[in-house]
C-alpha cells in the first residue's frame, strides 16, 4: 500500500488516519487527503512516503464514532476492497 492509496481511501470513506513517524512526529492524512504533521515547526528532514511504508499502527477516526487502533493489514483490507468496489461500477455502462 502506498501513500496515494491511502489518501484515496480516506477521501473515499471521509475518515482520517493518524500515524506516527520513526522520529515520534504524529501524521494526519485528513478527509481531502491531505497529509500533516502538526507538531512539525519548519521543513520535514523525513519523505512521508517512506514514513508510511515504515508504520504499522494507525488510528482511522470517523466523524461521531470514537477513533479505532487499527493494523496495516486492516488498512489495506479496507483500501483494497474499495478499490475493487470502484472498479466495478466504474466499468458498469
Amino acid at each position: 500500500m502506498k501513500l496515494n492509496d491511502l489518501r484515496r481511501l480516506t477521501v473515499r470513506e471521509h475518515i482520517r488516519v493518524r500515524f506516527r513517524t520513526t522520529g515520534g512526529l504524529e501524521c494526519v492524512i485528513n478527509e481531502h487527503g491531505i497529509g500533516k504533521t502538526p507538531e512539525l515547526k519548519g521543513p520535514p528532514d523525513f519523505n512521508l512516503e517512506d514514513e508510511f511504508g515504515k508504520a504499522s499502527d494507525f488510528v482511522m477516526e470517523r466523524a461521531k464514532t470514537p477513533p479505532r487502533a487499527i493494523s496495516r493489514a486492516e488498512l489495506e483490507a479496507l483500501a483494497s476492497s474499495g478499490v475493487a468496489a470502484a472498479t466495478e461500477s466504474d466499468h458498469e455502462d
